[in-house]
């Protein structure tokens, strides 16, 4: 699929949320697994920014949706 993100990681990973550049929460994703996928389809194209919440650490990602 074109729109999903795959997020994997050594440690089980605990929640994924996805905020706009303006900070708003557009989707969260409890996960309990090492690795997950979030649908972007529906979101309109823009940069966003996805949180990794694991057990230990907090990784920031930075994402940018394009048109298809």
């Amino acid at each position: 699929m074109q729109h999903t993100l795959y997020i994997s990681n050594a440690e089980q990973i605990d929640s994924v949320p996805l905020r706009s550049v303006l900070g708003q929460e557009v989707k969260v994703q409890q996960v309990n697994d090492v690795q997950t996928m979030l649908d972007l389809s529906r979101l309109a194209h823009g940069i966003y920014f996805v949180k990794v919440t694991t057990g230990a650490q907090v990784k920031i990602v930075k994402i940018i949706k394009t048109k298809s």
